[in-house]
């Protein structure tokens, strides 16, 4: 049984900061061969973190992969749940709500099987899954997906990247899990991943694609059809894995995260507000760099960078210095501790206000929660400069900031640095609806007197 620490921290400034960091490995499975996906959720909605894991075929086999989620008592110990085990080469897991009923539905990509499915939550004590549907028998390769509301209709529909067929397709959905594919790109080789976001800021959901050697982004036009557009500062980022839209900098745009495993880099590309792209350099000669994300690790305001270095069995984070243009490298896992290193998923496993990661380790087949063990003091002056109060931590329906000064715009980030809620205020009391806020940790940037102060709040 693992103990959860306690550790309590009021605000975050931007001033000089004490701290001690590091991560401590915990084991969750090691009898499951090659794990090639992970998802960090609260699956059964039970207030505390699950963890799920797309396992591959065993060596030299054929339909042996499996979907496993791993239940959490609130104690950081795991109860794995088999929910199928004949899969002809899982590679991928995305958490959905397919059907509108408020559960987590699971999407996976077979890669070998050429064919994304459904898993619809069931719901119940403990939760159970359908049989898996097919959503796509032809998807070539099927790789990745993703999940928003393409259409306007308010139903999430879902979009996969098929790597061996070159192809980009959305799925619609009409709430009873009926399916229209829409083909949105059928020429697009070694497409690898994509992700969704409002990247234009016109209301309506995008994609971001890593494939080949560059990145790309579709602009939707509200109705689920798509433009592609190049994005020339990521020419030569060769063998492009993943990517994510994140709001980097703080300027309330989407920027994109990006590793590229044959030039072994990590980067991000600055959006200026108008979807013209500058790259910068986060880490080079991270060997075969596969996934990479951002999160702010050691809870000073700037957005970090973590990325798994496959090809040295590394888990690597760069730390950003608060000009998002100078990153030191600092070593999370290494090949001595957990083997490998490949999928990771971020977000606070264990509640006590910082990021932890979930890690995939297909060489030795494991499968790891890394626990952040950063320990952080403040400056005392500064922390009561403004008698800056919040609560309650954690929230539930709202949340309360006061303070001796008019607050003026309060931001809440998800762990991936979107910006989910955005309020301007006008006194020195503010509250904030968090009740569509899912399970999990937030960065609540808080403005007064132009200044801005950011702390963490857990849900």
């Amino acid at each position: 049984m693992i103990t959860m620490k306690k550790i309590t921290l009021l605000i975050l400034f931007f001033g000089n900061f004490i701290f001690a960091q590091n991560f401590t490995d915990h084991l969750i499975d090691s009898t499951t061969g090659d794990a090639l996906s992970t998802k960090i959720t609260d699956l059964d909605n039970d207030g505390d973190l699950d963890i799920i894991a797309a396992y591959y075929n065993e060596p030299g086999t054929t339909n042996t992969g499996k979907l496993v989620w791993y239940e959490n008592d609130g104690s950081q110990s795991f109860t794995n749940h088999v929910i199928d085990n004949a899969i002809n080469g899982a590679i991928y897991v995305a958490v959905v709500d397919a059907n509108n009923d408020g559960n987590k539905d699971l999407l996976l990509n077979a890669y070998d099987g050429n064919a994304l499915y459904l898993y619809a939550n069931l719901g119940g004590t403990p939760i159970s899954f359908s049989p898996k549907l097919t959503l796509d028998a032809a998807a070539i390769g099927s790789n990745y997906s993703a999940d928003a509301d393409f259409d306007g209709d308010n139903i999430l529909d879902a979009v996969s990247a098929n790597y061996g067929g070159g192809e980009l397709a959305w799925y619609k959905w009409d709430g009873n899990i009926s399916i229209v594919k829409n083909v949105i790109d059928a020429a697009i080789p070694a497409v690898s991943s994509v992700e969704t976001g409002d990247l234009n800021a016109d209301g309506n959901m995008d994609l971001v694609v890593a494939a080949g050697n560059a990145l790309y982004w579709y602009s939707n036009n509200g109705a689920g059809n798509f433009t592609k557009n190049n994005i020339p500062a990521s020419n030569g980022f060769n063998g492009a894995i993943t990517a994510y839209f994140v709001d980097f900098d703080g300027d309330s745009d989407l920027d994109i995260i990006g590793s590229a495993s044959a030039l072994d880099e990590v980067a991000w590309f600055e959006n200026d507000g108008n979807q013209v792209f500058t790259k910068h350099i986060v880490g080079s000669g991270v060997d075969y760099a596969s996934y990479g994300m951002a999160t702010d690790f050691n809870n000073d305001g700037n957005m970090d960078v973590v990325v798994s270095a496959t090809n040295t069995n590394e888990l690597l984070w760069f730390e950003n210095d608060g000009t998002n243009l100078v990153f030191t490298q600092h070593v999370a896992a290494t090949a001595a501790t957990v083997g490998d290193s490949y999928a990771i998923d971020l977000n606070d496993i264990d509640g006590d206000g910082d990021i932890d990661v979930s890690l995939t380790a297909p060489g030795p087949n494991k499968l790891f929660w890394l626990e952040n063990d950063y320990v952080n003091v403040v400056n005392i002056d500064d922390l009561f400069l403004f008698n800056i109060q919040y609560y309650p931590n954690p929230v539930k329906d709202t949340l309360t900031i006061q303070a001796n000064e008019e607050i003026q715009n309060v931001k809440i980030y998800n762990m991936l640095g979107q910006l989910v809620t955005n309020q301007n205020a006008t006194s020195t009391e503010t509250t904030l609806d968090t009740k569509t806020l899912s399970v999990g940790a937030y960065f609540v940037k808080t403005q007064i007197k132009n200044q801005v102060f950011t702390f963490k709040i857990i849900k």
